[in-house]
């Protein structure tokens, strides 16, 4: 009756997962199967990297489900375990003793007919129920297999949230709150396909639209900190990094949500002609190429407003005589707090190194890391702390050179004033006048004191 009821039941021989609650044990066991399979470079070896000689639980999964099933082969089908070749995931074969393609058919059927991001819940009671009966302790596992089968076409969820990137944290939380999670199918056509197809291109990944969408997505998140912090963006920037923030699917942020934010119509397969395309692909890189834009143009306005309140010119000669400068003072006697600043300054390294450690060290943080307020802060700090580099610099013979400049057209306009004239290399003065003339330099000296 059972046989009948359940005529598409998968049949692992496993009692430690294929059950509705399994032990802590097991339960610890799926965890690790379930780590390696996501992981890249254990998913890509033998056996998912365990060693031969393992026996623990998460092998023994491996084996009757994994293995067994034929989920994970090698690439080169002439390669054994013993291989160094690489491995992949794949659907199982259509006639095997386990019976699990009737299982992973509907969950092919229902992961990519859906037309909104379909629950795991969903999923999970749709394929325990008959004719499938998959166990509850084994639905993570071939769920996750699935995923790796399919990495380019199924898109994952959290909350509502599309993750570029699932993780086992996310697959631990699925295993407990699976209504928190969804997943989707993707199949393009047409104007769609073309966009997706030119940006896989760009980014050099499998012209699909999830690998696509998560290269979008790691060009984004290799921005520093301070692209992502930033409100001093353009407008249609400020509404990219939004839609990026909060996007709720990868067909709705590229098609829907990033023109909508450049100010396009959507990219539909029916409305959309080669002309949208290219304003689209317009649009974006212009968008692009303004965020990637704010952290150089912050550090080289930093740069500038460092050497200025230093008294050097703000152009990399300058910079370069800031470094010499400082090299001259490293080993003379200095007040405790510029220490930190002339060591870091006179240190080996690149310039964009030393430069990046500098203005850390003036503003208490990475300008990797600025918020607009730490930009705003910035030039009151260079300023202070050019102050008291100044007046130990100046005190130790070491006038920075727009001092060194002001204090010669002083002496040039002094001389004029006093009528000095030079003949052949001496002043024209006789011992009275040069004895009351130090006099009374000295006696401006005090004053300016």
């Amino acid at each position: 009756m059972l046989d009948g009821l359940y005529e598409d039941s998968p049949r692992i021989p496993n009692e430690l997962v294929n059950r509705r609650n399994p032990s802590s044990a097991a339960a610890a066991g799926r965890r690790s199967l379930i780590e390696a399979m996501f992981d890249a470079e254990q998913r890509r070896r033998p056996r998912l990297g365990m060693p031969a000689d393992s026996f623990k639980p998460e092998r023994a999964m491996y084996e009757s489900i994994l293995r067994f099933c034929e989920i994970h082969v090698p690439i080169n089908s002439d390669e054994g375990e013993g291989k160094e070749g690489e491995w992949h995931f794949v659907d199982p074969p259509t006639e095997h003793y386990t019976n699990l393609r009737p299982v992973w058919d509907a969950l092919a059927s229902a992961v990519f007919g859906a037309k909104e991001p379909l629950k795991v819940s969903q999923l999970a009671e749709q394929l325990n129920a008959p004719p499938y009966g998959l166990s509850a302790g084994l639905f993570p596992i071939i769920l996750a297999a699935f995923m790796q089968a399919h990495p380019h076409e199924v898109s994952f969820y959290r909350e509502g949230t599309f993750i570029p990137e699932p993780t086992i944290a996310d697959m631990e939380v699925l295993i407990r709150r699976p209504e928190l999670f969804a997943v989707m199918g993707s199949e393009l056509k047409g104007a769609q396909a073309a966009v997706v197809e030119r940006l896989a291109r760009g980014y050099k990944t499998q012209p699909a639209l999830v690998p696509t969408v998560r290269a979008l997505y790691k060009g984004v998140r290799s921005l520093p900190e301070t692209a992502q912090r930033t409100k001093r963006l353009p407008e249609e920037v400020l509404k990219l990094r939004d839609a990026f923030a909060q996007a709720r699917s990868p067909e709705q942020l590229l098609f829907m949500d990033i023109p909508q934010v450049l100010g396009l119509a959507p990219l539909t397969d029916a409305d959309t002609g080669p002309e949208e395309v290219e304003a689209f692909f317009t649009a974006l890189n212009a968008a692009n190429t303004a965020w990637a834009e704010h952290a150089p143009r912050q550090l080289l306005k930093a740069q500038r407003t460092l050497l200025e309140a230093f008294g050097f010119e703000p152009t990399d000669a300058g910079w370069e005589a800031l470094i010499a400068h400082a090299g001259q003072l490293k080993d003379r006697p200095l007040p405790t707090s510029l220490l930190p600043l002339v060591n870091r300054l006179s240190s080996a390294g690149e310039k964009d190194a030393v430069l990046d450690g500098v203005l850390a060290l003036v503003a208490g943080r990475s300008p990797r890391s600025w918020t607009d307020a730490d930009a705003e802060r910035f030039p009151t700090q260079a300023r202070s702390l050019a102050q008291t580099y100044r007046v130990a610099a100046e005190q130790l013979g070491q006038a920075t050179p727009d001092v060194e400049k002001q204090a010669g057209q002083f002496t040039e306009q002094l001389r004029t004033m006093l009528g000095l004239v030079r003949a052949q290399g001496h002043t024209q003065l006789g011992a009275t006048e040069k004895a009351a003339l130090r006099l009374a330099l000295l006696g401006l000296l005090q004053e300016l004191e």
